[in-house]
């Protein structure tokens, strides 16, 4: 199936090409360096998608299943468009970590009453 990823104001097509899920065009996407920014990923399912080294700089993916991706974790992710609920599974995630900081417990405390609505959050917060 032919995918397109297109500029959320202008309709232009950033990427495209053959792939069988818009989370395997944007991998692909990634891949070849393709520049991503102000991309329209609006709805788009996402789950498992690389997303490392990504340019999503103000590109809209709320409603993204974003489950099981790779999130950039630099300037490429500035003042991209989430939604309430993945904001929830970062908060999740970041509550669950381990580190030795004095300030840490602080931070969790503040984050965990949002970390606690990630819809898999039982499933997270398992020490099993």
């Amino acid at each position: 199936m032919n995918y397109q990823i297109k500029h959320k104001s202008t309709g232009k097509v950033l990427f495209e090409g053959e792939y069988k899920s818009m989370g395997l065009c944007v991998d692909a996407a990634v891949g070849e360096s393709a520049n991503l920014q102000d991309a329209n990923l609006q709805g788009a399912y996402l789950r498992g998608a690389d997303l490392q080294g990504a340019n999503l700089r103000y590109a809209d993916l709320r409603g993204a299943d974003l489950d099981f991706s790779c999130w950039p974790l630099w300037c490429g992710s500035k003042k991209v468009k989430v939604s309430i609920e993945f904001v929830y599974q970062l908060c999740a995630h970041i509550v669950v970590l381990e580190c030795g900081s004095k300030v840490f417990p602080v931070v969790k405390k503040l984050l965990m009453p949002f970390a606690k609505k990630f819809k898999r959050w039982d499933e997270l917060s398992n020490d099993n």
